[in-house]
């Protein structure tokens, strides 16, 4: 039974080195920590999508795939109204999509990716009154967990572990509006919906094949003095 990854094309078998990156990331997490002003949790859902690879035929569609989004990440002041925040990630990235197999045979099929992502954000303060209005944007680096699909069709179902189909990595940029409540003078109640453009491809053959995801989300923040 065919799956979407396999549908879609055959792997290539890529290596990249990923020490450096977070060498980097968690010496500046290190070096922030002295000065962080807070500390949150945040979960939501991802609604992903991706750009049309160039080798899909008359009568493939995609659609939009939701999952489960998780986030921790350390906040501090630059200014007044300058805020940066490094941060990690657990987000579920997808696609759905239907496709013609042969004669009278329709396949739909669906594929997760699960991914650990660095964000880095710069966040700037746009209102202020007893809720607080930001824009945020930065850059995101992730790192390839696991990939699996699934597919059913008139002739049967299957899945498959699709992780050789994928790079190991994707590199983003988001921007988003966040609001943050508070609830006591240390506590606040935060909210947030970003967009995510991935800007490499995470095919593993294709370089056309890039992310697309809006991320709404709630969670809670601690100040510290």
């Amino acid at each position: 039974m065919p799956t979407l990854a396999s549908k879609i094309g055959t792997p290539e078998r890529l290596k990249m080195k990923t020490t450096f990156s977070l060498i980097i990331y968690l010496v500046l997490s290190t070096t922030i920590i002295n000065a962080q002003s807070s500390i949150e949790i945040m979960t939501g859902v991802n609604m992903a999508n991706r750009t049309i690879p160039d080798n899909l035929v008359d009568g493939d569609v995609w659609s939009t795939s939701t999952g489960f989004a998780f986030s921790s990440a350390l906040t501090f002041d630059i200014s007044e109204t300058f805020s940066l925040s490094p941060g990690i990630r657990f987000i579920q990235k997808g696609v759905n999509a239907v496709f013609p197999f042969g004669p009278g045979v329709t396949v739909h099929g669906s594929v997760t990716n699960n991914y650990i992502e660095l964000p880095v954000y710069l966040k700037y303060k746009i209102f202020e009154s007893a809720t607080r209005f930001f824009i945020i944007g930065g850059p995101t680096y992730s790192y390839l967990l696991s990939s699996h699909g699934t597919s059913t069709s008139e002739v049967g179902n299957g899945s498959s572990n699709d992780k050789a189909f994928y790079k190991s990595y994707d590199f983003s940029f988001d921007i988003g509006l966040r609001s943050e409540t508070n609830i006591t003078p240390d506590l606040s109640i935060v909210t947030g919906v970003s967009f995510s453009r991935g800007l490499v491809s995470i095919s593993a053959y294709d370089k056309y094949e890039q992310s697309r995801d809006i991320r709404i989300t709630i969670g809670l923040s601690r100040a510290f003095n």
